[in-house]
């Protein structure tokens, strides 16, 4: 009984000691003691953006807003169900095809689509716009939240190069 004592106590210790040290803290320890201590917080996911060429009569307009998400501006999914919104209200030109620059609603790294992919319209499509918008340039810049481990060496990294003047 005593030595099932002893090794509960060395168990419980060893534990404190490991959540002490960023690179072997426990989750709850790296976010709610690490992190608040030296004024930094997980990094959130982010969205893709990129370019789409959406076919419409010349003189369409898509609303749009930079403001994501706005239930005012015209919005797309693409196959996997994603939504992404158009940021600049665009007036298709003489070609039929308005160049659009939108971006998610969803984040993580999945928003960051390959050229040619479909994107679908949802109910705020134009009238008479084609109901498939095709992407042109790759949509980058879809991020997925911050891992522990990665915020684990961003921490490290803080301890061992203090911001100070001139860093």
């Amino acid at each position: 009984a005593i030595d099932l004592f002893g090794l509960t106590v060395q168990a419980r210790d060893e534990f404190l000691a490991n959540q002490i040290r960023i690179d072997r803290a426990a989750t709850a320890w790296l976010r709610g003691v690490h992190a608040p201590m030296w004024g930094e917080s997980p990094l959130a996911a982010t969205a893709g953006q990129g370019m789409v060429g959406a076919p419409a009569p010349p003189g369409t307009i898509f609303p749009g807003s930079t403001t994501v998400p706005d239930p005012t501006a015209a919005w797309a999914s693409d196959p996997a169900g994603q939504r992404f919104q158009v940021l600049y209200t665009t007036t298709t030109p003489d070609d039929g095809v308005a160049p659009l620059e939108m971006r998610g609603i969803d984040t993580g790294a999945t928003t960051n689509l390959a050229v040619g992919t479909k994107l679908t319209w949802g109910y705020l499509a134009p009238a008479g716009a084609d109901p498939k918008a095709t992407v042109s340039t790759p949509f980058t810049g879809g991020t997925d939240a911050e891992s522990d481990a990665e915020l684990s060496k961003r921490l490290q990294s803080r301890v061992r190069n203090k911001p100070a003047s001139g860093n």
